[in-house]
């Protein structure tokens, strides 16, 4: 904190955290997010500011650029690290969230710009690994490391979703990529609702 007062920054600082105002899920999740950052970093050093918007992010904060923490996901296309961590090199203009979400290109801290050019160059050398998987993602996991050390994104949840359904989820195309688990093929129904107790006997079935 003496380094960074040094160079004119004043604390705590706040970082602006925008949700919809109408979502109560948004602001449960940003009472969280909010409650995370005070026991672990302290209220004096960093604050956590939630503003709301009316109805659309993109275009009334992502665009103007107003937001210091956007949170957001992202499914890859198909099983390779490089759908997640290519999605956030420096200077790439198919780097989807770069230019549409950080908007790192537009940076001007130079120090912040180093730190996605090193990242980007280990991207870089990670992908041109075609011979042999173990290396590739060994160099993968060392770029994903330096982001995440580096704060250049900070993993904060995980969704799970929750659902009343009368399809038998161990009959469906299961794939943590691309489109497959969207198909209709050989789904296993029922008429009625299934209950905690027949999901359960299901799990216990297919895990035989």
């Amino acid at each position: 904190m003496e380094e960074l007062s040094a160079e004119g920054v004043t604390f705590p600082v706040e970082l602006k955290y925008y949700i919809k105002g109408d979502n109560q899920v948004a602001k449960d999740t940003a009472d969280v997010l909010t409650q995370i950052f005070s026991d672990y970093m302290g209220d004096d050093y960093i604050k956590i500011v939630t503003k709301t918007y009316v109805s659309n992010l993109t275009n009334e904060v992502r665009k103007p650029q107003l937001a210091c923490l956007l949170a957001s996901g992202w499914g890859a296309d198909f099983a390779d690290p490089i759908n997640f961590l290519g999605q956030e090199t420096y200077g790439d203009p198919q780097a989807y969230y770069s230019n549409n979400h950080s908007m790192i290109n537009k940076a001007t801290d130079k120090k912040l710009i180093a730190d996605y050019k090193e990242f980007t160059n280990l991207v870089n050398e990670a992908k041109v690994i075609y011979n042999d998987i173990d290396a590739r993602y060994a160099a993968f996991a060392k770029a994903e490391a330096f982001f995440i050390e580096h704060a250049l994104v900070v993993p904060i949840y995980y969704n799970v979703a929750w659902q009343l359904t009368s399809i038998n989820p161990y009959s469906q195309v299961y794939s943590s990529y691309g489109m497959q688990a969207y198909r209709y093929v050989n789904w296993e129904t029922n008429s009625d609702v299934y209950t905690t107790a027949d999901v359960e006997a299901m799990t216990t079935e297919y895990y035989k």
